[in-house]
This record gives structure tokens, C-alpha cells and sequence, in this order.
């Protein structure tokens, strides 16, 4: 992704079946806010799962939307506090639906930068999960001071 501003970095939990799954990852975003909601944009490039694939999210007060685009799939999760959300995950070999179950949302931040923490129960199938989700992002301006 050409021209960032910010920089992210994320770590990810996912508990199923009594395993659990630690992932993290950082790198160069677009960070801004338009009308009150805040977007954080990164390109992934996991030759393994998500080469090329694009990822946007808004945060807005009450809802965090996590969309996802590329050659191989598209999808928008939601989030929303006690809420349950299904939605269509489209990969190149079909369409898997799945439903979130927000049990928290927290998310602070500013003009340069902050943290958004995400508890949700992610059902795929019947399969379910627990996840934790954070991502934290700092404008590259303000890493410099």
C-alpha cells in the first residue's frame, strides 16, 4: 500500500475445540476519520492465506465493520456489543456463512492513532470459538515525536 500515514499492529486469539491459536502482525495502514468514524486501511501479504487481500476498518461509536476484499475473497464482518451479526464469507471456493457474537467493544482513539479490543464468539458452521482481537495504531507523525 503506497503513500501510509500509520502504522498497526495487530494480536489475534482464537480458542476452539480446548486449542488455542495466537497470531500477530504489523505493518504500514492509512489512518483517518470522516465523520466521526474512524478508518484504519492495510494491505495483507501472507502468501499463505491472504496474498493481496485488502482490509478496512471503521469504527464507528456503537459498530466496528472489518471488511475484507482481494482476489481470493470478500466479506464484511460486524461488531456490535451483545449483538450477534451474520454474514457471507465469499472465497474462491465458495461461500461460508458465519455469525459474531460481540461480547465487547472497546475501542479509543484519536486524530493519531489508539486501540481497538474486540471479545467475540465466532460460529462457522456450528463450529464455534472464542476470539480476543486487538489492533493498535499509531500515526507515523506521532511515532517521531
Amino acid at each position: 500500500m503506497k503513500n501510509t500515514n500509520a502504522r498497526y499492529h495487530i494480536y489475534s486469539e482464537q480458542t476452539a475445540d480446548g486449542e488455542t491459536m495466537r497470531m500477530e502482525m504489523a505493518g504500514d495502514c492509512n489512518f483517518y476519520r470522516q465523520d466521526g468514524t474512524y478508518y484504519i486501511e492495510y494491505q495483507e501479504d501472507d502468501p499463505e492465506h491472504s496474498s493481496g487481500c485488502t482490509t478496512q476498518i471503521e469504527v464507528g461509536e456503537e459498530l466496528v465493520k472489518v471488511g475484507r476484499t482481494g482476489p481470493t475473497l470478500n466479506t464484511e464482518l460486524r461488531y456490535q456489543a451483545g449483538r450477534t451479526h451474520s454474514c457471507a464469507y465469499e472465497l474462491e471456493f465458495g461461500t461460508i456463512v458465519m455469525e459474531s457474537t460481540a461480547q465487547s467493544v472497546d475501542a479509543a482513539f484519536t486524530e493519531t492513532g489508539g486501540r481497538l479490543s474486540l471479545c467475540y464468539l465466532l460460529d462457522i458452521g456450528g463450529t464455534k470459538s472464542q476470539n480476543h482481537l486487538t489492533i493498535e495504531v499509531k500515526t507515523k507523525e506521532a511515532e517521531n515525536v
